[in-house]
């Protein structure tokens, strides 16, 4: 929704602030199983930095061959209070926002696409995210790794 009202163009570097810009508030961001205190502004969900371009802006949804594919938000660890980032660490430590790892805080993860739907994605005990690894759900969806197949640019 936030693309059809911004010239379709995701949300940029600054992607709390955009969505709060929205009407979205603290505690739509912070899951009720997590540790997260909506109060103190904490978040516990991660956006994924395929989203943006180098300049830190949103994409535009046109650049996304399959949107079916590509995750926006999900479920993540660390708790941060300016909202993190998912995918390759290097360039997220560039832009200048925390790094998270998607987690499965329900034995799984909940995660949004840029289609618009949200899915439930089953994991096992002890997951742990491997952003190269081409047969994790998480990977395919949240990872640079999978620039190349999903996104136009």
């Amino acid at each position: 929704m936030f693309s059809q009202d911004h010239g379709d163009q995701y949300p940029g570097r600054d992607w709390v602030k955009d969505l709060k810009s929205q009407g979205i508030e603290y505690k739509q961001l912070a899951c009720n199983s997590s540790t997260a205190d909506p109060a103190k502004h904490e978040i516990s969900y991660g956006y994924n930095s395929l989203m943006l371009a180098p300049s830190g802006k949103g994409i535009a949804t046109g650049h996304i061959k399959t949107p079916d594919k590509v995750g926006l938000f999900c479920d993540t660890d660390p708790v941060t209070s300016v909202g993190g980032l998912i995918g390759n660490e290097l360039i997220i430590h560039a832009i200048g926002l925390p790094w998270v790892a998607p987690t499965n805080r329900h034995c799984g993860l909940v995660a949004s696409f840029a289609d618009g739907h949200a899915r439930y994605i089953s994991l096992s005990g002890k997951y742990k995210y491997a952003a190269t690894d081409k047969t994790d759900p998480i990977s395919q969806s949240f990872s640079l790794a999978m620039k190349q197949s999903y996104l136009t640019k």
